[in-house]
């Protein structure tokens, strides 16, 4: 079994409150969509979860699950 970092942050929040929680995987490795799907899910009540990944054409390459 593999550790994959996972961090939590309130997004859409105004002056530092409310806002809606949200999942972040950073620096996620080759993670096949079906994990990802998994992780998101564990995640739950979040509404969505971001996996980050490196890109050749941009500074980062985003997915997001819902």
């Amino acid at each position: 079994m593999i550790s994959i970092p996972v961090k939590k942050a309130h997004v859409f929040t105004h002056q530092g409150e409310g806002g809606n929680p949200a999942g972040i995987v950073p620096s996620s490795p080759a993670l096949s969509d079906n994990s990802m799907i998994c992780i998101a899910k564990i995640l739950n009540p979040v509404s969505e979860t971001a996996f980050i990944f490196a890109s050749k054409r941009a500074d980062h390459r985003f997915r997001f699950f819902t």
